[in-house]
């Protein structure tokens, strides 16, 4: 009803696929007008932020015929999907461990590994000094899907780096599935640049993880 009333008084048109959109002028009107009370502006990204964090908590559909559909649902959104992932991530907010596998998968899907990497730094710097106790998980997952990013670009040294990161916070914190993430990302780009041994040690680790302490865990392909 109340974006009907907008739509009547021509502050909102309706489109075709059922979406509202705003007239760009009165979208800045409104953010100045919001900017001016602080609280209220925190609260709406706030509630913003959530509510597209939601839409990208979605691993159960990664490995299923509906992950296309999430992918569709994510390009038709991308523009308050990346504002909701900003604001998420300057304020480390936990929703980022929800969709730690969706997102990972649409950047990969789509290409957008530059991307990957500017979130996920953001993501890893805002928990490193902060004394939350949930912070160690949030920057092991960070780092975890930084260092895949870094693999799929070619930075091998830099995405081992971040691999043992997150491998040493995950095993502090008793984070299994991320222990399993971060060993499996250490045997492949291990595999890559030529340290078989290496490789085969980390993926025995990372199986052997998996089998006695997360056996539920949605494992993120590197091949």
């Amino acid at each position: 009803r109340a974006l009907s009333g907008l739509v009547n008084k021509s502050l909102l048109r309706r489109l075709p696929s059922g979406r509202y959109e705003i007239h760009e002028l009165l979208r800045q009107y409104a953010e100045e007008s919001l900017c001016q009370t602080p609280d209220c502006q925190h609260e709406a990204y706030d509630k913003h932020s959530d509510f597209y964090l939601a839409l990208i908590s979605r691993d159960a559909e990664i490995y299923t015929s509906h992950f296309m559909k999430v992918l569709q649902d994510i390009d038709s959104e991308i523009e308050n999907v990346r504002m909701a992932l900003h604001w998420a991530a300057e304020h480390k907010k936990q929703g980022l461990i929800n969709a730690r596998y969706t997102l990972f998968n649409y950047f990969e899907v789509r290409g957008l590994y530059r991307e990957g990497v500017m979130l996920y730094e953001r993501i890893a710097d805002a928990c490193r000094t902060s004394q939350d106790a949930t912070m160690p998980l949030l920057r092991a997952v960070a780092l975890n899907r930084l260092a895949m990013a870094k693999l799929r670009l070619s930075e091998y040294d830099q995405a081992l780096a971040n691999s043992e990161e997150a491998l040493k916070l995950a095993r502090e914190i008793g984070e299994a599935e991320e222990e399993a993430v971060a060993l499996s990302g250490l045997s492949y780009t291990s595999m890559l640049t030529g340290d078989y041994e290496a490789a085969c040690r980390y993926g025995e680790q990372s199986m052997a993880v998996i089998d006695e302490r997360a056996p539920n865990a949605v494992m993120v392909s590197y091949l």
